[in-house]
């Protein structure tokens, strides 16, 4: 049932409480533009990362600001920091009507967001968090877009689309112009980064791929942010035929654009796999174990996944089933490796899965 102090006339200004990197960004979006789709006229603000302020100011049609969140972890010794306590206050005097808590399980974050007294506060807790006016338990295995979407429903916010289209600008062109000139291919996309090392394809396996569909008369473009820089050399160093790099040259925008007019992208689990499919490119991402139910695509028109389920490491065969990357903290038990969990994905069963989603998807745009 949607909550009772929800009307429309009554919601003025939203705060959505969801920082983090490209990723988690665009796995949240869907929420976001059900948000403003719901409610058009209110003040939509986004608490966020530095990233995202500079990001979306490009794009005033997905929010009308972003305000940085400071330290808040844990919350109880942050809040003692001057900084934190100015930002509350700050935010308490803006009188938000609604606060969403799309972040994590609660701990530090619903205290937060309590103490900038919205007039509904609404969100996910675990069992040992401090409650909002409208609670749903964190599961930790959920999907993150589909966690986003339960709580809207619960908030009576529903009939948009789990896979909005994001709104690029037709400016967003003109910023990959002087790094790729159109020679008439269809463009293949190599994405073969990731945060997290273990989450990782060798670059031997994707050379393969990119040399079998180069042969198939497909331009292939690695593409990868400036610190993978040596992931996409290596590559590209590996790869028989010819192919092209974009390393930290296209600005975010850029980049969406660029994928938008791919025929295919193919990726690791990452925030670019994510970014691909709001834009609409057609992908094969690449999933180690459970990411796949966190992050995997809910549609399956244009979008592929192969999935490796290797939990132990291969270097010293402890499980990783439950291991964060990187491990800063000491602790008794638990892999510290960076070996890849993802190299018994094997090429050719990328190179069948790709040219499956090739038939079964119209014709890409000429580049």
């Amino acid at each position: 049932m949607a909550h009772s102090l929800l009307h429309g006339e009554h919601i003025r200004k939203i705060g959505i409480v969801r920082g983090g990197r490209m990723g988690e960004f665009f796995l949240t979006y869907p929420a976001l533009a059900a948000v403003r789709n719901r409610y058009p006229d209110a003040e939509l603000v986004l608490f966020g990362d530095d990233w995202q302020k500079g990001f979306l100011q490009h794009y005033p049609d997905v929010v009308d600001g972003v305000e940085v969140l400071p330290m808040y972890a844990p919350f109880d010794r942050a809040i003692k920091e001057p900084s934190l306590k100015r930002f509350i206050n700050h935010m308490a005097k803006e009188q938000f009507d609604l606060i969403l808590q799309l972040q994590d399980d609660g701990a530090d974050t619903n205290p937060l967001v309590r103490a900038m007294s919205p007039r509904i506060s609404a969100g996910y807790a675990a069992l040992e968090a401090e409650p909002l006016d409208v609670t749903l338990p964190y599961v930790t295995h959920q999907h993150e877009t589909l966690r986003a979407f339960e709580l809207l429903s619960v908030l009576g916010i529903d009939g948009a689309a789990l896979q909005p289209s994001f709104p690029l600008k037709p400016t967003d062109h003109t910023g990959y112009a002087d790094y790729y000139h159109p020679d008439g291919r269809e463009v293949i996309i190599l994405n073969p980064g990731a945060d997290d090392p273990r989450h990782r394809w060798s670059p031997e396996a994707f050379a393969e791929v990119g040399d079998y569909f180069s042969r198939q008369g497909f331009r292939i473009i690695i593409t990868a942010s400036i610190i993978e820089h040596t992931i996409a050399e290596s590559v590209l160093y590996v790869m028989e035929e010819p192919a092209e790099a974009l390393v930290g040259v296209l600005s975010l925008p850029a980049m969406l654009a660029l994928f938008s007019k791919a025929r295919l992208v193919i990726s690791n689990d990452t925030g670019p796999l994510y970014a691909a499919q709001a834009v609409g490119a057609a992908t094969v991402g690449l999933f180690w174990g459970l990411n796949l139910l966190h992050a995997g695509p809910l549609f399956g028109r244009r979008h592929r996944t192969l999935t490796s389920w290797q939990l132990h490491c291969p270097q010293c065969g402890d499980d990783t089933l439950f291991d964060e990357w990187p491990q800063t903290l000491p602790s008794p038990g638990g892999c510290k490796h960076d070996r890849s969990l993802l190299d018994e994905i094997e090429p050719a069963d990328v190179i069948d899965t790709t040219e499956r989603l090739l038939l079964d998807t119209v014709t890409g745009l000429s580049m």
